[in-house]
């Protein structure tokens, strides 16, 4: 008996997410690979993380997305047909791949998808295209094909994109720079001006997530081990949480001001809707401490923040594997590429 098989698969710059139907999970993995030799594959996805900075000359470790785009088809194609078929069961002889994609993509841009996934063993999969912004409001508990006006904020480690959804269409759609990279990298630059230390981006990640509950337990300080800057050497720190606070709010009144300069492009007769239901925050840079008040503030409307955070576009992808069908859910692209 051959069972049919259905992936939701959001590629990511910095992460890659993949639901599995039958088993009803997600795996997340970085969107990372590691080439030896500018020819052989070394390691894939979080064991290509792991040796980041101490990798030998002749291996490389290499992003192949960039903004949510595919920007290397080969790396990205054995990215995903490596992670893939590391799952412990039967893919399938066609299985349906469901990718989230950013809306304002060229035709030769969607062609990508069918390059990247019609190798191999997958030569029969059926390939689906859903817009990013529409399996962000689903998952989010929205209705695209109801709602006359929906703004999704999300997120991302390398970008942040701003969508305006109605009636299952993405009618206004923007990339901003202002991302979850972008806080840490001001992180990292305060603890190294401040404290003379340097800790790495991981670590500035896990400060700017945690911010809050260090706040609620009435913390002044975090101990924690970086580089010292004059002797090159490991030592600890003490990082004080009013500075790690300081270098965050640096980035939100950008962030609120490229929201405020978007919002004024929405058409008046859909943003009405829009003020009224108010922002929807998705995606793991969404949590930040104190964002969604600053948000409140500055927007003056409403802001919700997704509890899904980062899996917000791929639990998307699974509701419409799961509960909407294929041919029921408007608002997705049902355009499958066909090889000529």
């Amino acid at each position: 008996m051959f069972y049919h098989q259905e992936f939701g698969i959001d590629l990511g710059t910095d992460t890659i997410k993949i639901y599995d139907k039958r088993s009803d999970r997600v795996d997340i993995e970085k969107n990372m690979i590691a080439v030896r030799n500018r020819q052989e594959i070394a390691a894939v996805g979080n064991a290509a993380y792991r040796i980041v900075g101490r990798e030998p000359e002749n291996v490389k470790v290499q992003v192949p997305m960039s903004s949510g785009k595919i920007n290397d088809i080969l790396l990205v194609e054995a990215i995903l047909h490596t992670l893939l078929f590391q799952q412990k069961h039967y893919i399938g002889r066609r299985p349906d791949l469901f990718f989230s994609v950013p809306p304002d993509m060229t035709e030769i841009e969607r062609r990508a998808y069918a390059s990247i996934a019609r190798r191999g063993k997958l030569r029969n999969c059926n390939i689906y295209l859903v817009e990013k912004p529409v399996a962000d409001a689903l998952s989010m508990g929205l209705a695209p094909r109801k709602t006359a006006g929906s703004m999704i904020v999300n997120i991302g480690a390398c970008s942040t994109e701003l969508s305006v959804i109605s009636f299952s269409r993405v009618i206004l759609n923007r990339n901003i720079n202002v991302c979850g990279n972008d806080i840490d990298a001001r992180i990292v630059s305060s603890v190294r001006r401040k404290n003379s230390l340097f800790i790495s981006k991981k670590i500035a990640e896990e400060l700017k997530i945690n911010l809050d509950l260090y706040k609620r337990n009435k913390s002044r300080s975090i101990s924690l081990m970086g580089i010292d800057a004059d002797s090159g050497l490991p030592r600890n720190g003490i990082i004080t949480v009013a500075n790690v606070e300081k270098a965050i709010n640096q980035s939100l009144p950008e962030l609120a001001s490229e929201i405020k300069k978007f919002m004024e492009r929405i058409p008046p007769q859909i943003k009405k809707p829009v003020m009224e239901e108010g922002v929807h925050l998705c995606g793991g840079g969404s949590h930040i401490a104190g964002l969604e008040q600053y948000l409140k503030e500055s927007l003056s409307c409403p802001v919700r923040i997704s509890s899904q955070f980062q899996f917000s576009t791929v639990n998307g992808l699974r509701e419409i594997i799961s509960h909407s069908g294929k041919q029921n859910v408007s608002g997705y692209k049902d355009r499958r590429h066909k090889d000529e």
